[in-house]
């Protein structure tokens, strides 16, 4: 590739590939040639007419440190570009979640409130002027390894003045009820902003804010929830959260109750190994296997992975005819999904996850190969279909895995008919599969029926 640098950026960084361009700048991804360390080296021409505004945000942010800001290590420039140096983050917006129709579980989601609230927090307690951000939304908001990063400080600015800041420009959706009236806007701005966030990521729509409540019947969400959206979209700025900090504390405690009601479900989840086996090639291990692993992912942030251990290469065809499913290095992410396609030999990866979900397709010989601790942390999906001519088979062997380990028994069919049939011929419970279009999306059917799983019961519709 090639590529205009300046000789000094040139000399410190080799260039890999670029990662996007925007109305004022390009951006590359970089590698530090002594550091080996990877950057993203954002190239702004000085003739755009922006250069300004993306020169005070390089400056803003540099003087900021928090793991949940994207940092700025440095600023270059030749006759012709600036080049400003910043951290390099894998991860995917906020925003993609809904892409792939996602349905956010509410303890995900207050998860991310509470990081927001944190990296608002800093913001809005910096030195010797605070910080407003004034634009938060989910395309801003990175989310990477379970964390999330804040981009994009384009719009932000100091507080000099006690009455708060003049916004001449606002992403529509998100604009508090104030800015749209030319009221100057204060931290309470961010709060509501917040709100109008958390909103979206629950519904996948945009807040209205001529609407005086927000009718909770309407959506499977806790009335701890429900109150705290009602406090951060308050059209008065006075009636929000007087801080991110007094947020955030109502945000752990709504996590907390929620979190202790997926134990009082009895979900049996934690450090647990899925081997996804199936009984005939194409019964559907891989779209189990990623609905399984949307699911974890939903219920705990960055819980699980996707491994592929079949030769179907079935994720990187998957990738070429669906979009939203995207390679990023070397791991492919769509919504909560992240998983691994096949490599050879000389490739490994470094995986700290609670749950791994291993797509073995039709061989169960790596079940061989799993020793006695392993197996008491282990887990068999067996994927069947409705080919009754094959019951006898399934049927013994599945008693076989099952003197070795734990194992539920997934129905990939719609006819209930067969299922009754076969669980009353063989004395086996199944669970019948919930299809969807999209094995990624994960709704309230789907998270019925992987409770019904993780809970040792069976899903019947």
């Amino acid at each position: 590739m090639n590529y205009i640098l300046s000789s000094y950026v040139n000399m410190r960084y080799e260039l890999l590939e670029p990662l996007g361009k925007g109305g004022s700048s390009k951006v590359y991804l970089a590698v530090h040639r002594k550091l080996g360390v990877f950057r993203a080296i954002k190239c702004i021409s000085k003739t755009n007419f922006e250069v300004k505004n993306a020169l005070s945000e390089a400056k803003l942010l540099k003087d900021l440190n928090h793991p949940g800001i994207l940092k700025v290590y440095d600023v270059e420039e030749d006759d012709d570009y600036f080049y400003i140096i910043e951290e390099y983050v894998s991860g995917i917006p906020l925003i993609e979640l809904s892409n792939c129709e996602v349905d956010n579980a509410e303890a995900v989601v207050l998860d991310y409130g509470i990081q927001i609230c944190e990296i608002l927090s800093y913001l809005h307690q910096n030195k010797p002027n605070p910080i407003l951000y004034l634009d938060l939304k989910p395309e801003h908001l990175l989310l990477s390894n379970g964390r999330l990063k804040l981009i994009d400080f384009g719009m932000a600015r100091y507080i000099t003045d006690k009455k708060g800041v003049v916004v001449n420009s606002y992403t529509k959706g998100f604009a508090p009820p104030e800015v749209l009236e030319g009221r100057p806007a204060t931290m309470s701005a961010d709060i509501y902003q917040l709100g109008c966030v958390l909103y979206y990521l629950l519904f996948h729509q945009y807040y209205d804010s001529g609407t005086a409540f927000i009718d909770c019947s309407k959506f499977n969400i806790s009335r701890k929830l429900h109150a705290i959206l009602q406090k951060m979209l308050s059209k008065e700025p006075s009636y929000r959260y007087d801080s991110a900090e007094d947020a955030k504390g109502d945000l752990a405690l709504a996590k907390k109750l929620s979190c202790e009601a997926i134990k009082e479900s009895g979900q049996i989840t934690n450090n647990l190994d899925f081997y996804v086996l199936g009984s005939a090639p194409h019964v559907g291990t891989s779209y189990i296997s990623i609905s399984l692993v949307s699911y974890l992912n939903l219920s705990s942030v960055d819980s699980a992975m996707y491994i592929e251990e079949n030769e179907s290469d079935f994720i990187r065809s998957l990738s070429r005819c669906f979009s939203p499913l995207k390679d990023r290095q070397g791991i492919y992410r769509c919504g909560m999904f992240q998983g691994i396609p096949k490599y050879d030999e000389n490739v490994s990866f470094s995986i700290d996850r609670t749950n791994m979900i291993h797509d073995i397709g039709y061989n169960d010989k790596s079940l061989e190969f799993i020793g006695p601790k392993e197996v008491e942390k282990s887990l068999v999906l067996y994927v069947m279909d409705g080919s009754f001519w094959e019951w006898e088979k399934c049927a013994a062997r599945i008693n076989r895995i099952r003197k070795k380990f734990d194992v539920k028994v997934v129905f990939n069919s719609d006819d209930a008919r067969l299922k009754r049939n076969f669980e009353k011929q063989f004395n086996i419970t199944t669970s019948m599969m919930v299809r969807n279009s999209s094995p990624f999306e994960v709704n309230r059917k789907v998270r019925a029926f992987w409770k019904g799983i993780l809970k040792g019961g069976s899903h019947i519709r």
